[in-house]
């Protein structure tokens, strides 16, 4: 589905009553719009069509509740992390709170990754999940500035 077939969708739905949305059946949500080859290794332009897909769906559904992500790949995170960054903020801004990107490690016996040729280890891992915690714990910070008492 293209990007404006989204966003017709979600439009749609929101005219129909829907308030609760999620992105979902992707392997990774930085590879939106879905062709890794476009954004791998060069992801100038990724980050953009990220934010514009994300306010987009909050302008064709104004009473949203739920904006909640799928999959994220800790392996192009760490590869790319200043785009994967640039898009958890957005991603921060845009989704709605209780909002997790689910990472496959398969294992984190190194010869299981290895034999298995997978694209991340448990370490890889664990970096790509603190990417994702520092970028939270921001938000969090700034949400408290404004709701929390004291």
């Amino acid at each position: 589905m293209t990007w404006p077939g989204v966003l017709a969708e979600v439009r749609r739905l929101a005219e129909l009553g829907a308030v609760n949305f999620r992105l979902g059946g992707q392997a990774d949500f930085f590879s939106l719009p879905g062709d890794r080859t476009r954004f791998f290794p060069d992801a100038t332009d990724h980050v953009p069509m990220i934010r514009v897909l994300l306010e987009g769906i909050r302008a064709a559904a104004p009473n949203l509740k739920v904006l909640h992500t799928d999959n994220g790949d800790p392996a192009m995170m760490i590869a790319h992390p200043d785009d994967a960054i640039a898009a958890m903020h957005d991603l921060a801004r845009l989704a709605s709170p209780g909002n997790s990107l689910s990472f496959g490690l398969e294992s984190a016996d190194p010869r299981v990754t290895e034999a298995n040729n997978l694209n991340i280890d448990a370490d890889g891992c664990l970096e790509a999940i603190r990417m994702v915690n520092d970028v939270g714990r921001e938000r969090a910070r700034v949400a408290c500035r404004s709701f929390c008492p004291g």
